[in-house]
């Protein structure tokens, strides 16, 4: 005995170790990858400041130098001395143009566009336009001009005019008419870019474990524009990159970042790499750090290691400790347990064991006097109790049958309505249960609902009660779904004490259409089965809140249209949650095949389909316990 208490208590104090290792573990990590999202992000953000505040710069001087070339219209060759003037008070910018509309000055030909660029420390001028280089089939003239707005460019490589990779600010410039006559330019380079992102993965792979942290930036269509591999840069995309790995959380990654997305997630097929992203808004750009999990975490994994270690040694010293003093402490059990022998046999006044101490083995010797006493009145009170619980078993059988009485019972319901069959079965786990449906006809349409309250027994069966009365109130003079359960949700939430809630799913039919309106608090899915087309398919349904839970929740509505010999089948948890003797659960796709079958056969009438829907279920739990509420109810619409 003293093995098997020693064995139990390892075994918890194991269990004890492993749970508080795992928390301190999880809780650590999550700590730790917060920090790293705090991190990483805020990182972006800066680089991202920086970026925005020289294109900023490069715009304003744009912006300012459009009063000068309005002012030298007149005297085109003067506009040499106002793109070089923009250069020189922006050292940001290392080339600017003033890219007039073809054959604007006619003396100066089909092209004309002044041009200043730097050349080392000089700044330079030429006629950018020329037999080899139109252009007004450029991307940084065309854009614009189409788009009538200033435009960043993609990045490129220019080899007529700056000769780098840079990329344009364009600014169409129109006259008093409103028509476009130029376009007003600033290139920026592009090579500080791969300077501050190699200064960013500077930072990230200092003092860390693998030093494999790295940045890159893409352009709208997912080009690198900067990145560690030089290679790369203007001559692959992030997307091919992806289509090289079999992990499609980097498809999605690239396709968040060329819509300008931001956010963090996992590459697992990648070696557990974490990637953190965030667009450059006035280009469009998108910007990323990828990070090692182990470089986020390999502090927090050794820590853990040492703390594992040493609750093993712990662990080991405790065996010994309680082995011992639980082997002297369970020696007076062998003379209780002859004292327990004799009582079994019926000798409620057999003689206990003496025990001097007044330890626990003297309350032990205590509580046997105690229990000798107690005996023969717990045989009297037994008595009274096994007749007690007749009376209340008779009770709840009485509540099972007001609860049953409570739900329709009658099918066909309507049998003048040739729109409509419907057929609905409730099968409570328990003496009654928390599961209702109903329906009613108002104003030709069908008002329906299936629902199931959280929990069992009598305190889900009140509140079904109370569900069920509260939809045919509300139903009686509300149409929309949405507004009948916003109502009964606050009722439901008003006095909750209990916190129980109620999933349900609402729906009005318009009898003379077909058209239905519906809301789902939290509720599955009904299927819809198509006689004509053959079709078996969960009906699209928003979640939203079960209904109970929180006061003044706007729930949403939904529309579709039912189309002729469908059957709707609506169902609780009871049903695709049942379990069989190894707990194994029925399941949606056994219900959609079930439904398929039926509808293949004849039979997705509704009474056919639920007979044969309970059948399958029944033949799949076999001698298990039923576990929960199990309610079914289907609708046939046949429009006439």
């Amino acid at each position: 005995m003293a093995a098997k208490i020693t064995l139990w208590v390892m075994m918890t104090l194991l269990a004890i170790f492993m749970v508080i290792t795992l928390f301190i573990y999880n809780t650590t990590s999550r700590g730790i990858f917060y920090e790293a999202n705090a991190r990483y992000m805020g990182l972006l953000d800066y680089n991202n400041e920086h970026v925005n505040a020289t294109l900023k710069s490069a715009e304003v001087a744009v912006a300012n130098a459009v009063p000068l070339v309005e002012e030298n219209l007149t005297r085109p060759d003067s506009l040499y001395s106002v793109v070089k003037r923009i250069l020189a008070l922006n050292p940001d910018i290392v080339g600017s143009a003033v890219a007039f509309e073809p054959g604007y000055y006619r003396e100066k030909g089909l092209q004309f566009s002044p041009y200043a660029y730097r050349e080392g420390q000089e700044i330079r001028q030429k006629q950018l336009g020329t037999a080899d280089y139109d252009y007004h089939t450029m991307d940084w003239y065309q854009t614009p001009k189409g788009l009538g707005h200033a435009y960043w460019s993609e990045p490129y490589f220019d080899t007529n005019g700056g000769n780098m990779m840079m990329t344009t600010y364009s600014l169409p410039l129109s006259d008093s008419q409103g028509r476009l006559y130029a376009i007003l330019t600033a290139d920026i380079s592009l090579e500080w870019l791969n300077s501050m992102m190699e200064e960013t993965d500077s930072i990230n792979n200092s003092e860390r474990a693998t030093g494999n942290a790295h940045s890159f930036i893409i352009g709208r269509s997912g080009t690198y524009i900067a990145h560690p591999d030089r290679k790369r840069v203007m001559s692959e995309t992030f997307q091919s990159h992806c289509k090289e790995t079999p992990d499609t959380t980097d498809d999605h990654v690239a396709h968040e970042m060329t819509i300008g997305h931001r956010g963090s997630t996992h590459l697992d097929s990648q070696g557990r790499l974490s990637i953190y992203y965030a667009p450059i808004e006035r280009t469009g750009w998108g910007m990323a750090i990828v990070v090692p999990d182990s470089d986020i975490v390999g502090v927090a994994q050794g820590v853990g290691i040492t703390i594992v270690m040493l609750m093993l040694l712990g662990l080991v010293i405790v065996f010994v400790v309680c082995h011992y003093a639980i082997s002297q402490v369970t020696k007076p059990l062998t003379r209780f347990a002859a004292s327990a022998d004799e009582i079994a046999r019926g000798n409620l006044e057999a003689l206990l064991p003496d025990i001097a101490t007044r330890d626990e083995m003297g309350l032990l010797h205590d509580s046997f006097k105690t229990m000798q006493a107690s005996l023969i009145r717990q045989i009297e009170e037994t008595v009274s109790v096994t007749q007690q619980k007749g009376r209340i078993e008779s009770e709840l059988h009485i509540a099972r049958a007001i609860q049953m009485a409570m739900l329709p019972k009658t099918f066909p319901p309507y049998p003048d309505c040739d729109e409509i069959t419907i057929y609905g079965l409730l099968s409570p786990a328990k003496e009654v249960g928390g599961d209702l449906y109903d329906f009613l006809i108002r104003d030709n349409r069908l008002f329906f609902c299936i629902g199931d309250v959280s929990g069992k027994g009598v305190p889900a069966s009140l509140v079904m009660a109370v569900t069920r009365a509260l939809f045919r109130t509300i139903s009686a003079h509300e149409t929309e779904p949405e507004r009948i359960i916003a109502q009964l949700n606050d009722t439901i939430a008003e006095d909750n004490p209990a916190k129980m809630f109620v999933t349900l799913f609402v729906g009005v039919i318009d009898l003379s259409s077909g058209s239905m309106s519906y809301c789902n608090a939290g509720h599955d899915a009904p299927l819809l089965i198509s006689k004509d087309d053959g079709r078996v398919e969960l009906l699209a349904v928003d979640s939203n809140l079960p209904a109970g839970i929180m006061p003044g929740w706007q729930f949403s509505r939904q529309e579709t249209v039912i189309g002729h010999a469908t059957t709707i089948f609506l169902y609780t948890d009871g049903l695709s949650e049942a379990e069989d003797s190894r707990h194994g659960q029925f399941g949606e796709e056994r219900i959609m095949a079930i439904a398929q079958a039926a509808k293949d056969n004849g039979q997705a009438e509704p009474r056919p389909l639920i007979d044969r829907m309970a059948r399958e279920v029944g033949d799949f739990v076999g001698e298990a316990e039923q576990s929960d509420d199990l309610t079914m109810m289907a609708i046939l619409f046949n429009k006439l």
